[in-house]
């Protein structure tokens, strides 16, 4: 798909699809990581219809796709994640810490107000 971008939107215009597909692998292989130190074996078939999924809803909904504990606002859920991220893969943490911030930022810009405790324990 030929789209024209100006030129003082270049950057931004690469650094977005640097963001999607680059940071996508970088996700995927630590959500794989994770998986095997759970004990699958196969993680890509684990994660392979949950993403193809995920990915298709995101496409065609945007935010509005996202599920999960942060949308629900279930901070002991958040806190078994963190506190399992640090026992078993401390290197995934800070990712995972940012990701989670930045859906919290989306969930507040899209008007759906997360419970402020939820930042206050994805930062500790």
């Amino acid at each position: 798909m030929a789209v024209e971008i100006a030129e003082g939107h270049r950057a931004l215009y690469h650094a977005a699809l640097s963001h999607a597909a680059n940071h996508l692998v970088t996700l995927l292989s630590g959500a794989s990581d994770a998986l095997r130190a759970a004990g699958a074996d196969k993680p890509g078939a684990l994660l392979a219809p949950l993403v193809r999924a995920a990915l298709e809803n995101s496409l065609a909904r945007g935010f509005d796709a996202l599920s999960g504990p942060l949308l629900r606002g279930d901070g002991d859920m958040i806190a078994r994640h963190l506190a399992a991220l640090a026992r078993d893969c401390p290197g995934l943490l800070p990712a995972y810490r940012a990701m989670a911030l930045a859906t919290l930022d989306g969930l507040a810009r899209a008007g759906k107000n997360p419970p402020p405790e939820l930042r206050a324990l994805v930062t500790r």
